[in-house]
């Protein structure tokens, strides 16, 4: 699994640097859940198309599942936002988005945070 959290503002050069790191990693498996952890993000500073390339990137397989979690519903809409886009690309993995960690956890069958 992969756990990614922000905090602050979150910006397409972050999330693409956090990618080239992931798929730069040997020990990274396509295979693998995320765990995207937005609970301390304040703003994502994203727009549709930005959202769009992002979301059509393909990193994780199409049986991965992405569960994002964000309370805020501007931050959580952006969830929903790239789960849309991921499914209308070429490169579709499961992508859920919540307003609370136990739900996002018990998406990915997971009872408790790990680590």
């Amino acid at each position: 699994m992969v756990i990614t959290t922000g905090e602050g503002c979150v910006t397409p050069v972050e999330v693409k640097a956090l990618r080239n790191q992931a798929l730069g990693d040997p020990d990274f498996d396509r295979e693998f859940n995320e765990l995207v952890d937005f609970r301390e993000v304040t703003r994502v500073d994203i727009n549709g198309q930005e959202a769009r390339e992002l979301a059509g990137t393909e990193i994780f397989s199409p049986n991965s599942k992405i569960a994002f979690v964000a309370p805020n519903p501007a931050i959580y809409g952006t969830g929903r936002m790239f789960g849309t886009y991921n499914e209308m690309s070429k490169v579709a993995s499961h992508v859920y988005a919540f307003y609370d960690l136990p739900s996002a956890l018990k998406c990915l069958g997971l009872e408790a945070f790990p680590g």
